[in-house]
This record gives C-alpha cells, sequence and structure tokens, in this order.
C-alpha cells in the first residue's frame, strides 16, 4: 500500500514524498532505497522469488461499494469486508466476474500510521441505483504494474516493501498519483482466493 511507500522512502531521504514533488530541488535522487535498512534480506528474495509482475494499461471503468477510513493492517478493512459482502446483491448491474476490488485511496503523505480512505467494492456496467451508504467511483484509465501475490494475507506487508522498496526503484517507472487496486479472484469451489495487486506508475 501506499503507506509503506511513503514512510520507506522519508526514511531513506528525510523527506516526505508530496514535499519532494511540492519542491524538486530540495534533493536529488542519486541513491536507489536500500531495502536492506527496512526489509530483512533473506525475506526480500523470497519475496522477489514468489512475485509475479506484468505491466498493463487499464481503461477506465466504474465501482460500487463501501468507503471507509481504514487503519493499517487487515482489522478493520477486515470488517468493510464483512458489511459489504453482506450487501453486494444490493447492487445493480453488477459485472460477471467473481472479482472483488480493494482500492487504496492516493494519499501523498501517508505513513505506516496513518489511517488512509479504503473502498471495498466490485465492477458495475453502469450505476442506475446507487444503495444507501455506498459509493459509485470512476477509476481513470491508467497504466500499472501487476503484482500476484501467491503467498499468505500474512505477508502481504512484506509484498509491497519488495515492491516499492525493490521493484519500484530498479524498474524505471515512477508512482502515479493514482490509487492502488488490489484484485481479490475468486474460483468456485476453492475457499482461497487470489491477489493482484496493480500500482500505478507513469
Amino acid at each position: 500500500m501506499i503507506q509503506y511507500y511513503s514512510r520507506a522512502f522519508t526514511k531513506q531521504f528525510g523527506i516526505t514524498p508530496g514535499r519532494y514533488r511540492r519542491d524538486k530541488d530540495v534533493i536529488v535522487l542519486y541513491e536507489k532505497a536500500n531495502i536492506g535498512h527496512r526489509l530483512n534480506k533473506e525475506r526480500a528474495i523470497q519475496s522477489s522469488l514468489s512475485v509475479h509482475t506484468k505491466v498493463v494499461y487499464k481503461k477506465e471503468f466504474q465501482v460500487m461499494g463501501l468507503q471507509a477510513m481504514v487503519e493499517p493492517g487487515p482489522g478493520t478493512i477486515t470488517e468493510l469486508w464483512t458489511v459489504f459482502n453482506k450487501r453486494l446483491s444490493e447492487i445493480e448491474c453488477l459485472s460477471l466476474s467473481e472479482t472483488r476490488l480493494g482500492i487504496c485511496e492516493y494519499y501523498p503523505d501517508i505513513t505506516d500510521e496513518s489511517e488512509f480512505s479504503y473502498i471495498a467494492c466490485k465492477e458495475v456496467a453502469q450505476s442506475k441505483q446507487i444503495p444507501l451508504g455506498m459509493i459509485s467511483r470512476r477509476i481513470p484509465s491508467s497504466k500499472y504494474a501487476v503484482f500476484s501475490h501467491h503467498d499468505s494475507i500474512q505477508h502481504l506487508k512484506d509484498t509491497y516493501q519488495f515492491i516499492y522498496g525493490v521493484w519500484l526503484p530498479e524498474s524505471g517507472y515512477e508512482l502515479a498519483e493514482l490509487d492502488t487496486i488490489e484484485y481479490y479472484e475468486f474460483k468456485a469451489g476453492h475457499s482461497d482466493c487470489e491477489l493482484g495487486i496493480y500500482i500505478p506508475i507513469k
């Protein structure tokens, strides 16, 4: 999530990403982020072996769901998903896919300790009627780096640290000021789901 990137950036360079974007002459980035300062090297290597990456371009699409300010970690996010799943049948014009989306809204100066805005949602064909308490959101077209997380959800933080601490500095891409999207793919007959992490890049 964005808070892992912001925290790593701030620790490495002593300035938040938001302030750097506003005052680009404050620091000059010659040094790539050293993942060894904040992620065990052995775990980073394991993460790099288990995370599959591709770059895609997604056209604009629309989602509908529940939005809330949540705390870092699975606690409040799990609570939001529990409520959303119970109300899923209230949404009209759902896409045929079983995929559900968790949208971490972009905020430039978020940290590991910050609350952040999260939307538990599904893609919709159109929004004729929005159920009480839900929101409809149009996601703009963008290029994304896509990471498939095949490990336990308990190691999701490690995957994000790998993305922002290892992959992004070495990729040649920059983080775009857009929301990060988590795709939860449920398959018939399976209790587990596949998780795809879509990081907006430019």
